[in-house]
């Protein structure tokens, strides 16, 4: 059954798992096998983004009822499974649906309690995101921190989000990219670095203004962070220079000792950037 489930419509998912609801209720005990459960995951997954409220609604809890099948230990495959969850579940929390969010926030306590997670304990919370950056920060820093290996995926999440037909998605997505990214700088590549400006970019047009604005504030907060990253400067310095506060930009690093050069790609992405900023 499972594997007949995958590449299928939402709505044939709906229907196929109430049938293995019914298959996990007549368990006495958990299976010894855990894979069909996490190849289950796999399926649910793709569907949190599902345009229908009824599909999204289903799958997300469904999802959370199979994690509390799993048994430990975690195998290699569960972890990967569950760590992929956690930005879907936390982007689809914003989307303003109560029922929904409601449903998230359940299935990722389950995720966590299952793997023993810290996330901070706004990652709970379905207050909106523009108006809660600190606690965004603190989200976006634990993710890095905690599964940097992953740290690339969730960029890449994120940025398929972004594109999403509901508005308040993009909005989260925005607000989510912008507070990562600066966590990145170690890891991130200039291909990453350009799919950013360029989703960015896009989105200062979209034809929703509060997603235009979380995109320009996106823009600005990772600019002074990777700014700040490669220009290393005294605390006093920085009040005067960070281009956050002064909007006087220039991309040329010929005059810098060789210390404050350590990523000259980063400094010529930068620099393309905010002058197309001003045109």
């Amino acid at each position: 059954m499972v594997k007949g489930l995958k590449s299928v419509d939402g709505l044939l998912v709906m229907e196929a798992g109430h049938n293995l609801k019914t298959i996990f209720k007549g368990q006495d005990r958990k299976l010894n096998d855990s894979s069909v459960y996490v190849e289950l995951l796999q399926i649910l997954l793709p569907h949190f983004s599902d345009a229908r409220e009824d599909v999204r609604s289903f799958c997300i809890n469904l999802y959370g009822k199979v994690v509390q099948k799993l048994r430990s230990p975690c195998t290699p495959a569960m972890e990967q499974q569950l760590v992929s969850t956690l930005v879907p579940l936390l982007l689809t929390m914003q989307e303003g649906n109560t029922k929904v969010g409601q449903l998230c926030v359940k299935t990722l306590f389950r995720c966590s309690c299952f793997m023993a997670w810290e996330l901070p304990k706004r990652a709970y919370s379905r207050k909106p995101w523009d108006s809660q950056q600190q606690a965004v920060t603190k989200i976006c820093n634990y993710l890095v921190n905690t599964h940097r290996d992953s740290a690339l995926t969730f960029l890449s999440q994120s940025l398929e989000y972004s594109k999403n037909a509901r508005a308040s998605l993009r909005k989260s997505s925005v607000v989510f990219i912008g507070s990562l990214v600066p966590f990145m700088d170690s890891i991130m590549t200039e291909e990453r670095l350009n799919e950013v400006k360029a989703a960015l970019e896009n989105l200062r047009h979209d034809p929703e203004a509060s997603v235009c604005i979380c995109a320009a504030q996106a823009q600005d907060n990772i600019l002074a962070s990777c700014w700040r990253t490669s220009w290393p400067m005294t605390h006093a310095d920085l009040w005067v220079c960070d281009p956050a506060a002064t909007h006087r930009w220039s991309s040329s690093c010929e005059n810098l000792p060789t210390s404050h050069q350590p990523r000259s790609w980063i400094m010529q992405a930068l620099g393309s950037w905010t002058t197309s900023l001003r045109q």
